[in-house]
């Protein structure tokens, strides 16, 4: 993989005969029942405090 460009909001790479352009045009939140404890349990109220939402939801 050899990349060809990038600048603030993409970067394109060659790959093989591919070319593939990443944009980072916006962000991915995840709703937060989807986060879970061991055990599979989900977390519900008793997300840690240190864990920062965003309209509800946990910015990746």
């Amino acid at each position: 993989m050899h990349r060809m460009a990038s600048g603030d909001l993409y970067q394109t790479y060659d790959l093989g005969d591919l070319r593939i352009t990443s944009l980072r045009d916006g962000y991915v939140d995840m709703p937060i029942g989807r986060l879970r404890q061991p055990g599979d349990k989900p977390f519900g109220d008793e997300l840690p405090q240190q864990v920062a939402l965003v309209g509800g939801q946990l910015r990746l």
